[in-house]
This record gives structure tokens, C-alpha cells and sequence, in this order.
């Protein structure tokens, strides 16, 4: 039941952070290679350990963004 609520805070946090960027847009290339690089991402699965989305759909996301502000 956590998960869910996280998971929907998630979201309405990227919604927000979305509308108060105004930042360079990074390329889903861009984005991947920055997940990779990032201690939370998981390789086994492709996941961000923070929001546990699946990076390699996530950013090809134009209106999604890195839950620590990355990109």
C-alpha cells in the first residue's frame, strides 16, 4: 500500500518540478547515461531505486523527470 502512495507522489512531484524547470532538455540518450551512472539505478532490472520506475521507458518521457533533479 506504501509503494502505491509513493509511487502517486512521485508522479504529482514530477508534475510540479516539470512546471517550475525551465532547465536544457536532455535527449532519452542523455537521461539513460545519466541513470547509469547514478548510485541508485539498477542495473539488473533497469529501475531507478528511488521512484523504481523503468528508466528505459521513463526517459524517452518527455514530461517525466529524475526524482533527484538529474534531469
Amino acid at each position: 500500500m506504501f509503494k502505491i502512495f509513493k509511487i502517486i507522489f512521485l508522479g504529482i512531484k514530477d508534475i510540479i518540478r516539470i512546471k517550475k524547470r525551465n532547465n536544457k532538455k536532455y535527449t532519452a540518450k542523455e537521461r539513460i547515461e545519466m541513470c547509469e551512472s547514478c548510485k541508485d539505478f539498477k542495473p539488473e532490472t533497469r529501475q531507478c531505486g528511488i521512484c523504481w520506475c523503468f528508466m528505459d521507458i521513463k526517459t524517452k518521457m518527455k514530461n517525466k523527470s529524475c526524482p533527484e533533479d538529474k534531469w
